[in-house]
């Protein structure tokens, strides 16, 4: 019951340090769900924010000004497993990956909280990942869509495949990862 305990006080300390208010909201909704999907290997959505609800909350995670008004965050959740998607809708491809890169160096400079900072491709696009505050995190463009999934370790990659669409097989390993990685200047 305690360990139980302090892995609930670790989750909730992960959402508040990502800055997330995860009161359930009247009828557990406060928009459209947009590109939300009902379900993220099994974990049921139990909140969904969208415009301003959903940039105001990617602001309180990165600072006012950041996330489009287009915008939708998703909360799913089963008994301790956990799994939020946040999608923001830029206004071109340009601009999204123009978010991407400088979400991507902030990162990278190791003062976000968040580590091991990596990427790989699927299906030619670049994903990152890092790991932080308890989850594992993910985050990429898709056309316009700016998209960060974050989930509980077990499920990382079956999660990002099937909110990729595409088979978990495509999806490496963290080991896959940093062996990749260390492969990379030999191969230069």
């Amino acid at each position: 019951m305690r360990g139980n305990l302090a892995f609930r006080i670790q989750t909730l300390g992960a959402s508040l340090a990502l800055a997330l208010t995860a009161t359930a909201c009247s009828g557990g909704s406060t928009g459209d769900a947009g590109p939300l999907p009902d379900q993220i290997r099994g974990l049921p959505l139990m909140e969904e924010r969208s415009g301003d609800d959903a940039a105001e909350t990617i602001a309180q995670m990165h600072g006012q000004g950041v996330a489009p008004d287009e915008s939708w965050v998703g909360f799913y959740q089963s008994g301790d497993v956990v799994a939020r998607l946040y999608v923001s809708r830029f206004g071109s491809p340009t601009e999204s990956g123009e978010q991407l890169t400088a979400m991507s160096n902030r990162i990278g400079s190791g003062s976000s909280g968040f580590g091991h900072h990596g990427t790989f491709l699927v299906a030619d696009n670049q994903i990152h990942i890092v790991f932080g505050h308890g989850l594992v995190h993910y985050f990429y463009t898709e056309e316009q869509d700016l998209v960060w999934l974050s989930v509980n370790g077990d499920l990382a990659r079956s999660a990002l495949a099937e909110v990729l669409e595409t088979e978990v097989d495509s999806i490496p390993t963290f080991q896959e990862i940093v062996q990749g990685r260390e492969a990379a200047p030999e191969a230069s």
